[in-house]
């Protein structure tokens, strides 16, 4: 497979914005400004007390789900965006904290496994290693 290439270092502004409506400035700040694993005690003690209001779950501080988005086959190493259906996609992870604030996002070619997708997010580097639950 391929290494991940950063989007923000590979494409110019005007093919950002064509694509994403934002350019790469742009792109940083939402990210800055509404993406964000929290790291301090304080919010992860308030995050864990809604998560056990919610559905009485103890020690919980984030639900993570997936997708696959079609997308038209790339002219670019075309094989790895191919998923197990035989469709070009994008395999997307998202986690996100009780009140649906976006902690992470996590985007691959569609051929990419869960558990990979799962351990290059930024949940990984964020989390310890024994938090993780499969």
């Amino acid at each position: 497979m391929t290494a991940r290439r950063n989007v923000l270092e590979t494409v110019e502004d005007c093919e950002l914005i064509k694509r994403y409506r934002l350019n790469r400035e742009g792109i940083k700040l939402v990210v800055e400004l509404f993406i964000r694993f929290p790291l301090d005690n304080q919010q992860l003690h308030r995050i864990k007390a809604n998560f056990m209001a919610i559905a009485g779950m103890a020690g919980v501080v984030g639900a993570v789900d997936g997708t696959h988005i079609q997308i038209i086959a790339p002219s670019k190493d075309e094989d790895v965006f191919v998923n197990r259906k035989k469709v070009h996609s994008i395999n997307t992870q998202i986690a996100f904290d009780a009140t649906f604030n976006i902690l992470d996002v996590a985007k691959w070619p569609g051929s990419t496994h869960d558990p990979r997708i799962l351990m290059g997010s930024g949940l990984r580097r964020e989390v310890p290693v024994g938090c993780l639950a499969g």
